[in-house]
């Protein structure tokens, strides 16, 4: 009987040699992307040499344990650590050093508790986040108590937060920002949400917003089910391009139970789980 064979992989942290030969490119969303893929990083270090070039940084396939010590990099707008072993989110660091952070894609990691969670509500910036794979979402409640938490979410695991899931847990949705209706449930629940409120920004885009048709928008946001399309909303009701026709031209929504997931750079959609790695 042969004996087993044992394979020892070295971790590394990231060191400058492999931020300046990392791949950069133009994505499919026509961002520019520092691919870090399978680089066998434990730490980051370094990444102030980008020079703030990069609106996606992907660091899927690593052995991360934490997501810390970044540098100032305003540009940055998603993150893609996918297949890790992150545990924790630097959200003190993350919020002054990427202030712009709008999507943060951790499937299959291991953040494990529901105050882990919460403490993301620190990063106002933050619109997308993925957790699947994670041991938290086996927790009783998850997306209710996540999208409590964080009210400026507008995708939770690749799914749309709906209004009836904002209305649930006290918050408003996103169709009073621009019909100019009266939210009394967040008026009710203002108390609890003092830590969380949703950023400033979005008020002040919201304000000089055209009034709509709230049927047709609601509508629009029922078939606005990525990221990208909800994004492209939000810019066309702020250009006051939002009309009947710009609804008839929106896709067909899919049900996010069956999207195809690829797990291809640049795309938000989840990569195949794999087997976990021994620490």
């Amino acid at each position: 009987m042969s004996k087993p064979q044992y394979f020892v992989v070295r971790m590394v942290r990231l060191s400058v040699e492999q931020v300046k030969e990392a791949a950069g490119f133009t994505n499919p969303l026509k961002e520019r992307e520092l691919d870090l893929r399978s680089s066998r990083i434990d730490k980051l270090e370094n990444l102030g040499l980008t020079l703030n070039q990069y609106d996606t940084l992907d660091l899927t396939d690593n052995f991360l344990r934490s997501l810390s010590n970044f540098p100032m990099l305003p540009r940055l707008k998603c993150i893609l650590a996918h297949n890790n072993s992150i545990a924790s989110v630097d959200v003190d660091n993350v919020k002054v050093s990427l202030p712009s952070l709008a999507s943060l894609m951790l499937t299959n990691n291991n953040i494990s508790s529901l105050d882990e969670v919460r403490r993301l509500q620190k990063i106002k910036s933050l619109r997308h986040l993925s957790l699947h794979g994670n041991p938290v979402t086996a927790s009783a409640n998850y997306r209710k108590e996540t999208i409590k938490a964080l009210p400026f979410l507008r995708t939770l695991d690749h799914c749309k937060v709906t209004r009836e899931e904002r209305e649930s847990v006290g918050q408003p949705g996103l169709l009073n920002n621009y019909t100019g209706s009266v939210d009394t449930a967040g008026e009710s629940s203002s108390k609890h949400n003092n830590e969380a409120e949703a950023p400033a920004e979005i008020e002040n885009e919201d304000s000089n917003a055209k009034k709509v048709d709230p049927k047709l928008l609601q509508q629009a946001f029922e078939k606005a089910i990525t990221p990208e399309a909800l994004a492209a909303l939000e810019e066309a009701l702020r250009n006051k391009k939002f009309d009947a026709a710009y609804l008839a031209g929106m896709e067909s929504p899919t049900h996010c139970g069956k999207r195809k997931d690829t797990g291809a750079p640049g795309s938000d959609a989840p990569p195949p789980k794999r087997a976990r790695r021994g620490k």
